[in-house]
């Protein structure tokens, strides 16, 4: 959980003028940084303790992590379709179901083995980075 918590809330903080994706609630009030916090700090929490909980062993793990991920893939297709969930800077609705693809298995990881985790998320984050985010230079 701290891996996620982490991750989230720092690409939210660094590129709070660039993000990928935006929340939009209704009422008007409730924003994306509102929604953001309540997500990465209690909704996604409990919901990686119950994945990490549950999972099978053997090849079992593997249509595991696909239903999870979908799972996630189509509650963000129906937020987008409501329109409580914005796509921006180059991002669609297939790349999250890929960066899914990848998140589930890399959480696991990380709950057994978590240098290795973070070794491998850095040419992830890297590649992201690359296909999305602007240069350094133009950050707040």
């Amino acid at each position: 959980m701290q891996y996620y918590v982490i991750c989230n809330l720092l690409y939210n903080f660094v590129f709070y003028q660039h993000t990928l994706w935006r929340y939009e609630g209704d009422p008007s009030w409730l924003k994306h940084s509102i929604i953001e916090i309540a997500f990465t700090l209690i909704v996604v929490p409990i919901m990686i303790l119950v994945y990490l909980h549950f999972f099978p062993s053997g090849i079992k793990g593997l249509a595991y992590i696909a239903a999870w991920a979908l799972f996630f893939w189509i509650t963000e297709v129906i937020f987008n379709k409501r329109g409580n969930f914005i796509y921006e800077n180059g991002w669609n609705i297939w790349w999250s179901l890929l960066f899914n693809m990848i998140m589930f298995p890399v959480l696991r990881i990380h709950y057994k083995k978590p240098l290795f985790a973070i070794i491998i998320s850095i040419p992830i984050i890297f590649l992201l980075l690359l296909f999305f985010h602007p240069s350094l230079g133009e950050l707040k």
